[in-house]
């Protein structure tokens, strides 16, 4: 990832500090039989997080609700792939973040405003308005979201072909598919939530990847990592939003859904 000093020690990459948020779940769901690759098939799958009650921030929201309990704010990337699977992975910020404004330790972030400031408060900025985390949170539109969002992937296990398909290096996601962002506008998860969905049907490279990924998932072992990218020396160092590792993901442990 990029450092500090990134844009003047010719681009020497260094590794992150622990990422913002820890992986909570992933569902793994199968919307296959609807009308495949129509507008309203589509539609139906995205914003999967809130709009779904099989989802896990569904549950676990509820959950918690019933115990007195604010959700914690939630990151969320849905691969939502052309043959109906959806690969949905949830994350939420680590209990270690530092205090809150009145001095409370380790309280829950529950809305992206409570992340930024957390996180400013932890980091020492001075300016919360230059943050790269509020901005791609809260006052930046989706066009600057989907040319920032990040996505590196590392194989540990599979076949050779599967490591010479995969890229290598980190891509930013808005080049390779058609992304998507849902924030909850309007409604009560408003900015409770950021769900990021990877439209992998909508570029070929994109579909073809997804294609070979999932002739050989169910051999592979992979870790996916998410972040932000910084271009300007006041948005570095990078730091990761989440990581996951998937483990032999094939089509037998997907749960179906009714459309």
């Amino acid at each position: 990832m990029r450092g500090r000093t990134y844009l003047t020690d010719g681009g020497v990459k260094v590794g992150s500090e622990r990422a913002l948020c820890e992986c909570k779940h992933v569902d793994f769901f199968d919307f296959s039989g609807g009308e495949e690759g129509g507008a309203a098939e589509l539609e139906r799958r995205l914003d999967v997080a809130r709009r779904r009650g099989e989802s896990w921030m569904t549950r676990e929201r509820e959950r918690l609700a019933a115990m007195g309990r604010s959700m914690p704010w939630t990151f969320v990337f849905h691969f939502v792939n052309p043959d109906g699977a959806s690969i949905v992975c949830y994350f939420q910020p680590n209990d270690d973040e530092g205090d809150d404004d009145d001095g409370e330790a380790n309280a829950v972030s529950s809305t992206a405003e409570e992340l930024c400031r957390r996180h400013h408060h932890q980091k020492g900025f001075s300016n919360d308005e230059s943050s790269i985390l509020r901005k791609f949170l809260l006052d930046g539109d989706d066009a600057y979201r989907s040319a920032r969002m990040k996505l590196a992937v590392k194989l540990f296990k599979g076949p050779a072909v599967l490591r010479r398909v995969l890229p290598s290096r980190p891509v930013l996601v808005g080049q390779r598919a058609t992304t998507r962002f849902y924030r909850g506008e309007g409604g009560p998860l408003e900015n409770k939530y950021l769900e990021v969905d990877l439209i992998c049907a909508s570029n070929a490279t994109a579909k073809y990847l997804y294609s070979a990924f999932s002739s050989y998932s169910a051999r592979s072992e992979q870790e996916l990592a998410f972040w932000i990218e910084g271009t300007s020396e006041s948005e570095l160092p990078e730091r990761l939003l989440g990581a996951v590792r998937l483990r032999r993901v094939s089509k037998e442990i997907l749960t179906k859904l009714p459309p």
